[in-house]
């Protein structure tokens, strides 16, 4: 269950104890970022002893799983200011930590437009704020897991990901537990079949559905052979970092050399990004902090006008 600390620190944890009730077991709570600046800048007032009180009153209750996201690159965060804030959250424990990149889609988030770019950290600055973050939570006794997860080895995030079966989607990792998924309420995505399909995110238009016995999809899309080809190879990167090129050859029954020759590979391992082999694609430890760069190659829907800011 996805959590706004402010919602559930006011009365004590009734909430919380609520959904324990209930029957859920794992809980995320959305920190983002614990300096008052920051926190200004976006309109998102929520103390540290908020969050911090949030998060025991969540450990007291014996949750099997507490995670805890956080964002880089808002307005007016600095390497200094995030450092403490990686420091202080990995000292309370969560069993996962999401390190997210803040998006700004004003086309999407009207309020984004309220800020100026110039307090925004620089696309150099984000990747510095990313890395030293990362190496943080290592330290710390996190596992790195992909792109942008970390989790204590007891957690079963770590198992997945060192026994193959982790899962990628939009909002993060998860362990590949099921082939079809049905997405419930309003927004969310299911896949089912080899086809994806959205719910609506309007509250009018998913009602009007409901009310009017009919499936409250939106829109939906049915997999080629070729998306599911490189849905696979993109999986095995994130989630894995590397592409065993028979194995995917021998599932799909193709030449992998030949079938992705027009690929971009040649400027990734230019840069030092990737390496390959007669076998195997392997990202380099650079690579494997561009991941998402790297897995852009296989992405057939990616128009060439996408930036590595975008990807990092």
């Amino acid at each position: 269950m996805e959590i706004d600390p402010r919602t559930v620190y006011s009365d004590q944890g009734e909430k919380l104890r609520a959904l324990k009730r209930l029957g859920f077991n794992r809980v995320s709570f959305g920190v983002q970022d614990l300096d008052p600046k920051v926190q200004e800048a976006v309109k998102r007032r929520q103390s540290e002893e908020m969050s911090r009180k949030t998060f025991e009153m969540a450990r007291e209750l014996a949750f099997d799983g507490i995670n805890i996201d956080l964002i880089y690159g808002l307005p007016f965060l600095t390497l200094s200011t995030f450092t403490r804030t990686v420091e202080v959250i990995s000292s309370w424990k969560p069993d996962r930590i999401a390190l997210f990149s803040y998006a700004k889609v004003p086309w999407l988030k009207k309020h984004q437009n309220a800020i100026p770019e110039e307090t925004l950290p620089s696309t150099e600055e984000k990747f510095a704020i990313y890395t030293k973050a990362r190496k943080l939570f290592i330290e710390k006794g996190y596992t790195a897991i992909g792109m942008d997860h970390f989790a204590l080895n007891t957690d079963s995030l770590s198992e997945g990901y060192y026994s193959g079966k982790l899962y990628r989607n939009f909002q993060g990792y998860s362990l590949n537990l099921a082939e079809n998924m049905i997405g419930l309420g309003m927004s969310s995505i299911g896949f089912v079949e080899q086809a994806y399909f959205q719910n609506h995110k309007d509250l009018e238009a998913y009602g009007a559905s409901l009310e009017a016995h009919r499936l409250p999809v939106a829109h939906g899309l049915v997999l080629s052979p070729e998306d599911r080809l490189r849905r696979w190879v993109i999986q095995e990167l994130m989630c894995r970092f590397q592409v065993d090129k028979k194995q995917c050859s021998s599932l799909f029954s193709i030449d992998f050399d030949s079938h992705f020759q027009n690929s971009p590979l040649t400027p990734l391992k230019e840069e030092g990004l990737l390496e390959e082999t007669d076998d195997k694609l392997l990202p380099t430890p650079l690579g494997r902090l561009l991941i998402r760069l790297v897995a852009s190659a296989f992405d057939a829907y990616l128009t060439t006008s996408s930036t590595y800011s975008k990807l990092v």
